[in-house]
C-alpha cells in the first residue's frame, strides 16, 4: 500500500505531465525519489501511466557482486541447491554467501532478505515488543 503523501505526490506528477506532456517533470520525479520510491513514466497513446515501486533496502548495497547474485536468486525463491546449480558453485559456497549476506545486512532470515529486496522490510514492523509501541506486553 502506498503512503497517502506519496499518492498525493504521484497525483501532482500526473497533473504536471497532463499539463505539459512533452516536458519531464523533474521536480516532481525528484520529490518522489526522495521518499524512497523509484518512478517510471509511460506515455503510451493518450494515457500517461506512472509506475511507483519501492527501492530495495539500502543495506543490500553493502553486498559484494557475488553476494548480490546469490541474494537475487534467493529473493526470487531459489533454494540453496538451486542457487548452487545456477551459479556453478558448491552448496557449501552458497551457504557461506548466505551467512555473509546475513552478517553484512543484519537480517536474521531469508524472509527478511526477500522483504528487503522488494522494498518492504521495516525492522520491528508489526511485531510484539516493538520499541515504538509503548503498549506492547513484554511477556
Amino acid at each position: 500500500m502506498i503512503d497517502p503523501e506519496v499518492r498525493q505526490q504521484v497525483e501532482r506528477l500526473l497533473e504536471s505531465v497532463r499539463r505539459e506532456p512533452d516536458v519531464l517533470p523533474v521536480a516532481e520525479v525528484m520529490a518522489l525519489r526522495a521518499t524512497g520510491y523509484d518512478i517510471g513514466i509511460d506515455r503510451a497513446d493518450d494515457e500517461t501511466v506512472v509506475y511507483v515501486t519501492q527501492r530495495p533496502d539500502a543495506r543490500l548495497g553493502a553486498l559484494t557482486t557475488r553476494e548480490r547474485e546469490v541474494a537475487t536468486l534467493a529473493a526470487v525463491g531459489f533454494t540453496n541447491e538451486q542457487i548452487a546449480t545456477a551459479l556453478f558453485v558448491s552448496l557449501a559456497t552458497v551457504k557461506d554467501h548466505m551467512h555473509s549476506i546475513f552478517s553484512r545486512t543484519g537480517f536474521t532470515s531469508r524472509s527478511q532478505l526477500i522483504a528487503a529486496w522488494y522494498g518492504g522490510f521495516e525492522p520491528w514492523s508489526g511485531l510484539a515488543g516493538d520499541p515504538a509501541d509503548s503498549t506492547a506486553d513484554p511477556n
